[in-house]
């Protein structure tokens, strides 16, 4: 709990007031809004065995390698996870953008799941559920340090 001062009288009021308990002025902390960190899905973080697999094959066979993998890569560049001091917001698309978010006050569960050539990278899948939703909300594979992801969610989501 910190202290601010009443807009109206100048008295210290708990930030968790709503009113100034001497002058009953609402009380307001309009926090502005700054990104935390952003991440992007690592090439390596994705499941390389299997698009490097058929990027191989295709490429020794008859250089259809690229179909698989330009599409992948396109994908990753993309993929953008933002988290700020008030929204987790991801966004995907080259030509349709696709964006959703989540306000940090919201989320209900953060999961992550690496796979073991995931644990060799550092890298890991990431679902955010929120309290408006039954499922994975926001899904994003192939993230750099997951966990680091989910603490600084942890960390900022009850100050949301």
């Amino acid at each position: 709990m910190a202290l601010v001062s009443c807009s109206e009288c100048g008295s210290q009021v708990s930030d968790k007031a709503h009113a100034c308990p001497k002058c009953g002025a609402p009380v307001s902390l309009s926090v502005p809004e700054h990104n935390l960190k952003a991440f992007r899905p690592s090439l390596l973080g994705t499941d390389p065995g299997r698009a490097l697999l058929w990027g191989v094959v295709g490429l020794v066979t008859c250089g259809l390698g690229w179909l698989v993998l330009i599409p992948w890569w396109v994908e990753l560049l993309t993929t953008r996870l933002v988290v700020s001091n008030k929204r987790v917001t991801l966004t995907r698309g080259v030509f349709t953008k696709r964006t959703s978010e989540v306000m940090l006050a919201h989320i209900r569960n953060v999961t992550v799941r690496q796979r073991p050539s995931q644990q060799m990278f550092s890298a890991g899948d990431v679902g955010i559920s929120s309290s408006g939703q039954s499922d994975v909300e926001l899904m994003v594979r192939g993230l750099q340090d997951p966990y680091g992801l989910k603490r600084l969610i942890d960390a900022h989501r009850d100050m949301g």
